[in-house]
């Protein structure tokens, strides 16, 4: 943050500390948030403007003006066609009263939601609505309790007084989704005196912060206080609006944004408009019915002006002589029969298609057999303006964790200077056993030690080589291991009120199985101080000064932590996939623990680990000079607090602190591996089989290791034996140019062996032998690009089945463009439930989210949410068929039952001279579409079913 004083305000803004009447003049905004879309105020203008920008609603006001046109009105100047189009105005606006009246509840509750705010009078913290706080406020958060509005940590409560922490911690699953806690700290200059109430009072000085922006994980400020020196706001000392305490009795805040400022109201963005297949048509539909109307009406006019001047004779006709041109006659003609006949495009059509889609997406919220008792959760309707769009998906792209697994994970097994610890297999394992015909003796699924959370291991032998049995150096190996399972990680212990119980809050269940692990076999992690992570190791507490962190991104795909262990030496500790870590393995030398003897074991454990479908992450270290350390150090804290190069990181540009960590994230030691289980969820392995029976292609996006997606793709019959598998990855296709030729000799093959099929008599034809592709993020960086982007669009439309592992949250969203580019007429489907999966969602046509173990982020990008994959099946092939016909007939009944009437109307003016004489009464016009023929229909879209839920189900 740069220098600046109260002239530099346009460049950040200034906050005064309680100083209520300079903060008054700034003009800030209050605490009142408003996310309805409408006000009292505002609803019918804005309501008015929406409703005219359809096209529908605007051509029948149109109508209604020209049927005041005394000249070509064919209603004595009458709008008679204004009741009708009030009456589906008025259904809309009852629709949108009742969506936004969620909306005004949930801004009545937030608004009116108590908070401490001090007063500076009585010295004391006095309860108020959150939407009476104001900028430059100092609240009081308890415990459990949420925050107001976004806050600077002033103080926190301590269990020490004479030495506090400042440390507290938070829940931010409203604002990112992420259901494990973070940690956030006082700042340090104010973290021993702020906790006083007499000193919150006395407090004077500013903050100069950045203007409110959405950027929820970054933040630039300083803190000026009088007598102090100027102090940087880390990000770590922000607690952002809608987060949670927890395990903290208070936290003290300083209010620097407020109400519609608040990064979280910032960042509410609207999600991407999405139209169903079947609204595009009607559009189309209606821009054809339109252009008939045009030109059947030339057609009228153009007849009835010939009729008149040749049979201006006929005198009893009342015809009259015209002071207009013919071709003013023809243009008042053609305008009388527009209004005639300007029901041909249907103005019932958008009020009953909203009644049913609103009531079908009730019927969807109400299917107790897609309800989740367990978790209560039902399937909730998001977007019900796609529930026909169900019925006609061909592609389904899907994640993995969490949306085919459990996302429970558990400890299993893991590789320890060249040794596998941990007996027994998965159900996944049997599954690929089974496949390739291998017999199963003695095989156990579950272990056979004590159960405890996160950890399923049955392997005695590591608890003797623990105490020795295989010597010193392999001891000293599994307790180098298993301290850095201890301390390498982000986990917060969580322990409840009134009980030892204690929850193990990580960013990830990974993380909570491995530390879950670790304290297993005696090296459990107590709980995290400023700095240091405790561990209690067989007994004894030993303290770990945690001097960096750094972490884990998709790009990296690795974290690291450096450690100050009690005895003064610094470790750097490493996990990540073994693809990169291998890449930062010291090379071959003298000492055997960075042999490449070592480090193929290992991998060959890897892959065992794989094929059993566990996750795996490889584990390395690297001692360090504390003499380098200090150096590094220097540069890459320097670096981290260099706007400039923190700006290039956000960019993915080439910055000083990917540098410093790339250079001591180098030359590490090999220490194993860990393998972790997540079991597949219940009815997986049916509902994939079911959906692809539907002629649906199933597509696994997922960021494991080739083997383990291979064996999970078998063991939910994504992939089957009778399937010729195709795989690609950056061993067959290192370069563009050797992919490129590869699909086209896939290609080529493919077709030639169609042509050889269909050529053979069809008694002797048999089966055409399905594909499943199978290609990794190093090859999809390049095949998703250039001419190969074609090539791999073309192949693997050819493919039952597409397996893509180690993908990036970005290749799952260009995997998904990719189909809707070179497919046409392809629906696309995508199911996660991680905050890596919403690119993806958001991309596809349909997007839908499932409710798990990663948070809500999902759920609120999706048009549909549920509980559990299986719930898929019935929501496609049950809802989504059922729901497709049923408005199919209504749009293609009300589209028919218009022409037909004006049909009428149109034959008879014709045997009318051209005369334009109207053949219903005006009540029956209007009334036919309102009144006489909407109901019947309405109701068969609703409730018509051509076959029931279990044969739909049966046969998809």
């Amino acid at each position: 943050m740069g220098e600046g004083t109260a002239g530099d305000a346009g460049d950040f803004r200034v906050v005064h500390l309680n100083d209520a009447n300079r903060n008054t003049e700034a003009g800030f905004c209050n605490n009142f948030i408003v996310t309805s879309k409408y006000t009292v105020a505002s609803f019918l203008p804005k309501f008015l403007f929406e409703s005219f920008r359809k096209l529908s609603n605007l051509y029948f006001l149109i109508i209604c003006i020209l049927q005041c046109i005394p000249e070509i009105s064919n209603t004595s100047g009458q709008p008679s066609t204004l009741p009708p189009l009030l009456f589906i105005i008025t259904v809309d606006g009852v629709f949108a009263v009742l969506e936004d009246h969620k909306r005004h509840q949930a801004d009545n509750v937030a608004n009116a939601s108590p908070t401490l705010v001090l007063d500076r009078e009585t010295r004391k913290f006095k309860e108020v609505s959150w939407a009476d706080v104001v900028v430059g406020d100092i609240v009081k958060v308890v415990n459990r309790g949420l925050v107001p509005a976004d806050m600077l940590v002033l103080a926190v409560s301590e269990v020490s007084a004479q030495n506090p922490c400042g440390i507290c911690y938070v829940e931010t699953k409203s604002l990112d989704g992420e259901t494990n806690m973070k940690v956030r700290s006082a700042m340090e200059c104010t973290l021993a005196s702020m906790g006083s109430v007499d000193n919150l009072v006395a407090m004077k000085g500013v903050i100069r912060c950045e203007h409110p922006n959405n950027a929820i994980n970054s933040f630039q400020g300083v803190l000026e206080l009088e007598g102090k020196d100027k102090a940087s706001i880390p990000y770590e000392s922000i607690i952002l609006r809608g987060c949670i305490i927890r395990n903290t009795d208070w936290v003290h805040g300083l209010v620097f944004n407020t109400g519609k400022d608040t990064k979280i109201m910032m960042s509410n963005s609207a999600p991407p408009s999405k139209m169903s297949s079947m609204d595009r048509s009607i559009n189309q539909y209606t821009v054809v019915l339109l252009a008939i109307l045009i030109i059947f009406s030339a057609v009228g006019a153009t007849g009835a002006v010939t009729w008149k001047s040749n049979h201006s004779s006929v005198w009893y006709l009342e015809l009259g002589v015209s002071d207009n041109s013919a071709f003013v006659d023809w243009l008042i003609m053609l305008f009388y029969y527009l209004l005639l006949m300007y029901q041909f495009v249907p103005i019932s059509l958008a009020v009953s298609m909203s009644m049913v889609k609103y009531i079908q997406a009730q019927f969807i919220q109400w299917d107790i057999t897609i309800y989740h008792p367990d978790t209560d959760t039902p399937t909730l309707v998001r977007s019900m303006s796609l529930n026909e769009e169900l019925g006609q998906i061909s592609y389904i792209f899907s994640d993995k964790t969490g949306t085919l697994t459990c996302n429970v994970m558990e400890f299993r097994k893991c590789s320890i200077g060249g040794v596998s610890y941990g007996n027994g297999t998965t159900e996944i394992g049997l599954a690929a056993l089974r496949r390739t015909g291998k017999s199963l003796p003695d095989i156990t699924v579950q272990s056979k030690g004590p159960k405890v959370p996160y950890v399923n291991f049955d392997g005695p032998e590591l608890f003797t080589d623990m105490k020795g049995n295989s010597g010193s150096v392999q001891q000293g190996r599994i307790d180098a291991f298993f301290t850095h399972l201890a301390v390498c990680h982000t986990v917060i212990p969580e322990r409840h009120e009134g009980s030892n119980e204690v929850t193990l809050s990580a960013s990830s269940p990974d993380e909570q199985a491995l530390v879950a692990g670790a304290g297993y076999f005696g090296y459990e992690f107590v709980n995290r101080s400023p700095g240091v992570a405790h561990v209690n190791v067989h007994g004894t507490v030993q303290k770990y000064e945690m001097l960096d962190v750094l972490e884990f991104n998709s790009t990296r795909k690795r974290m690291s932590t450096i450690i100050r262990h009690p005895n003064g030496r610094i470790f750097l500790y490493s996990k990540g996939a073994d693809v990169i870590i291998y890449g930062l393995l010291k090379k071959d030398g003298e000492d055997e623990s960075t042999s490449s003897h070592l480090q193929e074991i290992t991998r060959r454990h890897i892959d065992q680990y794989a094929e059993d479908g566990l996750r795996t992450l490889t584990i390395a270290v690297r001692e360090i000079e504390p003499s380098y350390y200090a150096k590094w150090a220097s540069r890459f804290h320097e670096a981290q607090n260099n706007l400039a190069e923190i700006d290039k990181r956000k960019k993915d540009l080439p910055n000083a602190v990917d540098e410093c960590m790339n250079e001591i994230e180098s030359d590490l030691e090999l220490l194993g591996a860990t393998a972790i289980e997540d079991k597949l969820q219940a009815g997986v392995p049916d509902t994939i089989a079911n959906l692809a029976c539907a002629g649906i292609k199933i597509w696994v996006l997922t960021g494991d290791k080739e083997e383990t997606a291979i064996n999970i793709g078998f063991a939910c019959q994504l992939v089957t034996n009778d399937m010729k598998l195709f795989i690609i990855n950056g061993k067959n296709a290192p370069t563009p140019e050797i992919l490129e030729s590869t699909l086209r000799d896939e290609i080529g093959e493919r077709c030639a062996d169609v042509t050889v099929y269909l050529a053979s008599p069809p008694s002797t034809r048999g089966e055409l032998r399905e594909l499943a592709l199978v290609i990794d993020g190093e090859t999809l960086m390049f095949a998703l690009r250039g001419s190969c982007r074609s090539l791999l669009a073309e192949f693997s439309q050819y493919c039952k089945a597409v397996i893509a592992c180690r993908v990036s949250p970005a290749q799952k969203a260009e995997m998904v463009a990719l189909i809707k580019e070179y497919v046409p007429g392809v629906r696309t489907l995508a199911i996660g439930d991680g905050a890596n999966d919403v690119s993806m969602i958001q991309e596809a046509h349909v997007g839908v989210g499932i409710s798990g173990q990663e948070g809500m982020q999902a759920v609120n990008s999706s048009d549909y949410a549920i509980a559990q994959f299986r719930f898929l099946q019935r929501l496609l092939l049950v809802h989504g068929r059922w729901n497709y016909r049923r408005m199919a007939q209504l749009v293609l009944y009300i589209f028919y039952k218009n022409i037909l009437f004006t049909a009428a109307q149109y034959w008879f003016t014709l045997l009318c001279g051209f005369s334009g004489q109207k053949f219903y009464l005006e009540s029956g016009t209007q009334l036919y579409n309102i009144a006489l023929t909407a109901i019947p229909i309405v109701a068969a879209s609703i409730l018509d079913q051509d076959v029931n839920d279990e044969v739909a189900m049966t046969f998809p």
